[in-house]
């Protein structure tokens, strides 16, 4: 009997042989030249609103978590623009909810929406809750439940160039300055020229509804008050600032100015301005050298300053809610916080006071711990955004002259009445 079948055979198991060390040993190179070979068998999802300054941070947390939990992924989904909302309840209304979800004042919608994992017995058991503002913990309560814990919040306040206070004769401002004394201050730091062009406004923004004690919503209860004796001084007020007295521009005037606000108080051609928490890097950045100071809002009815939060809230169909946990944790260390305390303050007041007091911070940066207890956040309501954007247009034509603030208020009450009502019955065929 011929040999050549059984020569064959050899040569196949031969080869087979040579195919599987030679890929062994390719392994072993691999491996020791690059590290263990990686097998990823949990992919977690995770979605935040894009940002320059955010996102490298949320990525070093990611790589940190991903290296202590080996053979887990998570997929960092970014959203740049105004369309985060709407982009996550896409999402989740395709089945394809990202597993950890950035909440800020959208929280109560999606609350509603039952898309939330109740975290309440895990936050209380595990986390000391007496180290938050209590007004904190109820930004991410439904029906007395802990969904979340805010690991940021952002504040309003007013900066000050104080060169521009001397050079007018003016002292510093006070912490709890009166309307009277903001008044005082944005008219003698409004400059003008020999035919009556300004250029240098006091004051650049606006007033905030707060001070006057107005709200769109009732803070406590979520009615709607747009149309509040309060907020229409509100208008009134601003109004003046622009027509009366002529200390702020105009929005007819604000459209030709082409420079951005940073550079405007940095030429001195602003000299009172509000900024943002969210805002305060590059601010302080761009600010460097200059003499300014922090302050809030003038008194009038009241203390406020404007506030947000920023927290994540697990999904209530995802996979893997044990990793999930994890990750939101990750997210409530001191170290992630303190990473992010020139975009947002800590949520946790002990690690809040140690940020306070860092050194090399403008002058009065203290003033944040008084704009923290004073901070009045817009109520959690359903539909948040697309009511807020009808207020928004009525207070434009406010500004432009264009209506009333009472008949501007009017209007916007019955719009939004009427888009609530539309809202509750699409809910209520749903049956949510």
């Amino acid at each position: 009997m011929s040999t050549f079948p059984r020569f064959k055979k050899y040569v196949f198991v031969a080869f087979g042989l040579a195919v599987y060390l030679a890929l062994g040993g390719w392994l072993v190179w691999t491996a020791r030249r690059g590290g263990p070979v990686k097998t990823v068998t949990v992919e977690l999802t995770m979605t935040v609103p894009g940002g320059h300054a955010t996102d490298p941070i949320y990525r070093k947390e990611i790589a940190k978590f991903e290296k202590e939990n080996p053979g887990v992924s998570v997929k960092l989904i970014t959203v740049a623009g105004k369309n985060y909302y709407q982009k996550v309840m896409v999402m989740a209304a395709g089945g394809t909810a990202p597993d950890l979800m950035w909440m800020g004042q959208s929280f109560r919608e999606f609350a509603e929406k039952d898309l939330f994992l109740d975290l309440d017995g895990r936050i209380r058991s595990e986390f000391n809750l007496a180290n938050y503002k209590p007004e904190l913990l109820e930004w991410y309560t439904r029906d007395g439940r802990l969904y979340s814990l805010p690991f940021g919040v952002d504040l309003s306040f007013l900066i000050c160039n104080l060169k521009l206070f001397r050079d007018a004769g003016l002292p510093p401002p006070r912490d709890d300055w009166s309307y009277q004394e903001f008044l005082h201050a944005a008219r003698a730091l409004t400059r003008r020229d020999a035919s009556g062009h300004v250029f240098c406004y006091g004051f650049n923004g606006g007033l905030e509804a707060g001070i006057f004690g107005a709200e769109v919503f009732r803070s406590d209860t979520g009615e709607l008050i747009c149309d509040s004796a309060e907020m229409l001084d509100y208008f009134q007020r601003n109004m003046e600032l622009c027509h009366r007295y002529r200390v702020s521009p105009s929005p007819e005037e604000a459209q030709g100015i082409i420079t951005d606000a940073n550079t405007l108080f940095r030429q001195e051609r602003v000299a009172i301005r509000p900024l943002y928490t969210m805002h305060m890097e590059q601010a302080f950045r761009e600010f460097a050298g200059m003499d300014y100071m922090l302050v809030l809002q003038p008194k009038i009815k009241q203390q406020s300053q404007w506030a947000s939060s920023q927290a994540f809230c697990i999904s209530r169909h995802t996979r893997y809610p044990e990793l999930a946990w994890r990750l939101f944790r990750q997210f409530q260390s001191e170290e992630f916080q303190w990473k992010m305390r020139l975009r947002s303050l800590p949520g946790r007041l002990d690690l809040l006071d140690r940020v306070l007091m860092e050194a090399g911070r403008p002058r009065n940066y203290r003033i944040l711990r008084r704009a923290f207890e004073v901070m009045a956040p817009t109520p959690r309501v359903s539909h948040l955004q697309e009511l807020m954007s009808v207020f928004n247009r009525f207070s434009g034509m406010v500004f432009a002259g264009r209506l009333s603030a009472a008949e501007a208020m009017k209007r916007c009450r019955r719009e939004m009445e009427r888009r609530m009502e539309a809202f509750r019955k699409i809910e209520g065929e749903r049956g949510v």
